[in-house]
């Protein structure tokens, strides 16, 4: 503020001009955000520690370091989790986290008209042949059949496995999967199931996967989280 020529300015104008004004409210838009973001800060607090202690129980399933059994909570509260659910149903595979076929198609079941229809078909030994999954979304049928043909053109089948020991199983968890990604490609959009990645039972996989979680951690993330500080 410049004083007019041959005015002196006062010592309560220059403490009135100098006063900062009031701080505006926010909106409540804007509030509704800042306590959504208070609320993922602290979860993310609670997440870490929980993280530590599945990491010291050893009953953190296929997840075995703090870093690892933290980004498998995360994936899963992508889709509504708790933490001890995202342990039970993910699994690391190739290096990324792939779910549990039954767990996926049970990502889909809100969004579908009614659970799946299922169509088994065995051979004349009577043995399973092939597996039918039909899925309905907003009345609009998705069909998809995987057969022991299709299993064994694609080299799935061996002499022992799961193809040979649950194959009735392994054709559901096929049929499944290719029917729920098509009826529901915004639920699971690049998800797929470790029978598939590892063309085994998510049972047989985690019996004989070796734990190929690093023990060290190059990416620094543990250092991070562990500097965050939390009030209260």
């Amino acid at each position: 503020m410049q004083p007019v020529k041959g005015w002196k300015m006062s010592e309560l104008t220059i403490r009135e001009t100098m006063t900062p004004a009031a701080p505006v409210a926010a909106s409540p838009a804007v509030a509704a955000k800042l306590d959504e973001l208070e609320y993922e800060t602290r979860l993310i607090d609670y997440d870490w520690r929980m993280s530590t202690a599945f990491a010291k129980s050893g009953v953190s399933g296929m997840w075995k370091s703090q870093e690892a059994i933290f980004t498998a909570i995360q994936i899963g509260r992508r889709y509504g989790w708790t933490p001890v659910h995202s342990l039970q149903n993910l699994y690391p595979l190739q290096g990324s986290a792939h779910f549990k076929a039954i767990s996926a198609m049970g990502l889909v079941l809100p969004h579908a008209d009614k659970p799946p229809d299922v169509k088994r078909e065995t051979d004349k030994d009577g043995r399973p042949f092939s597996c039918t999954v039909i899925y309905t979304r907003k009345g609009v049928k998705t069909e998809r059949t995987f057969s022991m043909d299709d299993a064994k053109q694609a080299g799935l089948v061996k002499s022992s496995g799961s193809w040979a020991f649950y194959a009735a199983n392994m054709l559901y968890w096929r049929a499944g999967m290719f029917a729920a990604r098509e009826a529901f490609p915004d639920v699971l959009s690049g998800i797929y199931a470790v029978e598939e990645i590892a063309n085994m039972s998510a049972e047989d996989y985690e019996r004989g996967a070796r734990d190929i979680t690093p023990e060290d951690d190059s990416t620094g993330l543990k250092d991070q989280l562990d500097a965050i500080a939390f009030d209260g």
